[in-house]
């Protein structure tokens, strides 16, 4: 069978090399001619192009990468559609693709247009509701006549999408419903598939990798540390993970416990000029600020004993399923994290895998220190074990041929 997969996002980017490629080649093993268009940066395609092209050759995956068009704003995207409709509908033609899929919104407009042209079936893997992610974070604003106008535009044709799509695959349980209620699908033409982590790249944590982490890290041994994994920006909640590390501090003070914070992002200098605002000195020097490649995140991880993980909980949040909460569990990291943030809280609950707070206020953050004996105490290779089974790759891998069979696609 014959699928092609269509992305904006690039291979070469992190979310390339972990949210996609692991996934791809776990269907490959079934589906044994995958075509892959995706839109890379231009600095990232000349550094690495030659060694991914080479590795995808190996698994028999063909891929027309296109590059993105950093200037000339909106005539810019524009020519970045115009080279995926292009390079989708003389691909699907040429080989006689059987299925397309689409991750996300812009990649299912090209699937949407291949089905109408070509008869091809088409699986929209909705990665959340895109337009709503806009205007939380500031991308749109619906006091203004043109962004409601924009917005209003992009919601009519999520719906369209989400109408036309053969199957359609969401990260959380959660947004179903929305799904269902935004178009005239029902909920058998769904499937559910979080974010998941690659077990076997996430080991989990043993007293021996956390000291050797920690003395190459100069964090002292008997301290405690508490972390952040990801992106910094206004969604992420920076600032109150700092505010819980000084109340984390204040409460461990008088055993005689060191605290210390430990930042993994890319996002380098806004971290640091978050905690030098927001920390007082001594804690400023044990907040660590570090970037990491995806090879060193589970490192890292291993020098934890709890993740961090507060993100603004709004109404495109329940379609959301970050990536660092496998992650962590899969390391057996227990995490502390806040409602309305997709499937998380379900999660938590059914791994037994730390704590869920209201909100990010004061008083909540002031509440959670009260649980955090219990959460340290947590086993670790039960976290792992329990998570297996909710949030690893070959689960996901698994439902996404399951998807691919009902469509006959692969069989098996």
């Amino acid at each position: 069978m014959k699928v092609l997969y269509i992305t904006y996002d690039g291979l070469l980017d992190p979310l390339g090399s972990s949210q996609i490629l692991p996934y791809l080649y776990g269907l490959n093993d079934s589906s044994k001619f995958i075509f892959i268009i995706s839109v890379e940066k231009p600095n990232r395609y000349k550094a690495n192009y030659k060694s991914l092209r080479n590795e995808l050759s190996k698994k028999n995956i063909y891929w027309k990468p296109l590059l993105f068009s950093k200037q000339f704003g909106v005539l810019g995207k524009l020519w970045d559609f115009y080279k995926m409709y292009y390079s989708a509908i003389k691909l699907s033609a040429f080989y006689r693709i059987d299925t397309v899929h689409a991750r996300g919104h812009v990649a299912a407009q090209v699937a949407s247009f291949l089905k109408l042209l070509l008869n091809i079936k088409f699986i929209f893997d909705f990665r959340g509701l895109w337009a709503d992610e806009r205007v939380d974070k500031g991308g749109w604003n619906l006091d203004k006549t043109f962004d409601r106008a924009q917005y209003k535009f992009f919601k009519n044709k999520e719906k369209k999408l989400l109408s036309h799509a053969d199957h359609t695959i969401v990260l959380t349980n959660k947004v179903v419903k929305e799904v269902c209620k935004i178009s005239d699908i029902n909920s058998n033409q769904i499937t559910v598939i979080p974010c998941c982590a690659d077990f076997e790249h996430f080991s989990v944590q043993t007293k021996q990798t956390k000291a050797k982490i920690k003395k190459q890290l100069e964090i002292s041994e008997n301290s405690l540390v508490f972390g952040y994994l990801g992106s910094v920006g206004s969604m992420y909640l920076l600032e109150d993970y700092l505010r819980l590390i000084e109340l984390i501090h204040l409460k461990y003070q008088s055993r005689d416990i060191d605290i210390f914070g430990l930042i993994i992002t890319n996002d380098l200098q806004k971290a640091q000029d978050a905690r030098n605002n927001i920390l007082p000195m001594d804690l400023k020097e044990k907040t660590l600020v570090l970037s990491a490649s995806r090879e060193e995140v589970p490192k890292l991880l291993h020098s934890l004993d709890v993740l961090i993980s507060f993100i603004t909980s709004t109404y495109a949040r329940q379609g959301a399923s970050p990536t660092k909460i496998a992650e962590s569990f899969a390391c057996g990291i227990p995490i502390i994290s806040n409602k309305g943030i997709g499937d998380v809280e379900d999660q938590v609950n059914a791994i037994n895998g730390g704590k869920i707070i209201n909100d990010t206020s004061i008083e909540s953050l002031k509440e959670i220190t009260l649980d955090l004996d219990q959460v340290l105490l947590l086993d670790r290779k039960k976290i792992r074990s329990k998570a297996k089974e909710l949030l690893s790759l070959n689960m996901a891998i698994g439902r996404y041929k399951d998807v691919y069979s009902k469509i006959n696609v692969i069989n098996k």
